[in-house]
């Protein structure tokens, strides 16, 4: 099989699901996380497989894809702040309803941009790229070495990323470089859903899946911590509870990166 072969049904699926997602979410139905976790499949495997599709048709789907996940990206953050709050500490009624209301605020901008000549024109572009994706001769490759090819690739991206993690200063910079290795980790993994894989690249695969559930949960106490933090001093009681989880979580994102550099 050719790789084209095995990445149009791939593209088109997941254009379908973008699509429906943002005509739910207009109609006040849709889920924020699964049109944004669709986004960003869609957006790894333009990046991941950037060789086998023409730039210039690929660059501007992935202009209205970033746009669409910036503003997905807000509702996000706030809605997993509330929930984690929420966990940690249900009494924080002040902070909850601060953050209840940042993410309804998010979620009606969001709404207005779907229905704007812009988020109307997006949908179709992205509809008219599915359709007809623009491929390039190295899309005639056998899928088997094209998709093995992509995942080391990918493996030595992680690696880099995880070595400037682990020797960077624990701080605001090596939080930011904890998130770069988990960007790189959900591109990974996408990237090798698109096929069935050999024994080595499950083992990986699976391995790659576990460090972004790690970091996953590390960034997003990070971006709680910095979202507390706003208020006044006299109303982060509820911080210290949050510090602590974050300070655990940071160690395991750390053994984790340390075992991804391997």
């Amino acid at each position: 099989m050719r790789v084209r072969r095995l990445l149009q049904p791939r593209i088109r699926s997941l254009v379908d699901r973008i699509v429906d997602g943002c005509a739910r979410l207009e109609g006040g139905s849709g889920d924020v996380h699964d049109l944004r976790t669709d986004c960003r499949r869609l957006r790894s495997i333009l990046s991941a497989y950037a060789p086998m599709l023409k730039a210039s048709p690929a660059r501007r789907v992935d202009r209205d894809l970033q746009r669409l996940m910036a503003m997905l990206g807000v509702c996000r953050d706030a809605e997993v702040a509330r929930d984690l709050l929420e966990a940690l500490d249900p009494d924080g009624r002040d902070e909850l309803d601060a953050l209840e209301a940042a993410f309804a605020g998010a979620l009606a901008q969001l709404r207005s941009w779907l229905v704007s000549p812009e988020g109307r024109h997006a949908t179709e572009r992205l509809r008219a790229y599915a359709a007809n994706v623009p491929w390039t001769h190295h899309a005639e490759r056998p899928a088997k070495r094209a998709v093995a090819r992509t995942l080391d690739h990918e493996r030595r991206r992680i690696r880099r990323r995880a070595h400037r993690a682990r020797h960077t200063h624990p701080g605001d910079t090596q939080d930011r470089r904890l998130h770069a290795v988990r960007r790189a980790v959900k591109q990974a993994n996408d990237a090798s859903a698109v096929a069935s894989l050999a024994r080595s690249q499950r083992r990986l695969s699976k391995e790659w899946r576990e460090a972004q559930d790690v970091l996953g949960r590390h960034h997003d106490l990070v971006m709680l911590r910095a979202e507390l933090r706003r208020y006044e001093a006299d109303e982060q009681v509820h911080l210290e509870a949050v510090n602590a989880e974050a300070e655990a979580a940071h160690a395991d994102a750390m053994r984790t990166v340390r075992s991804l550099g391997r």
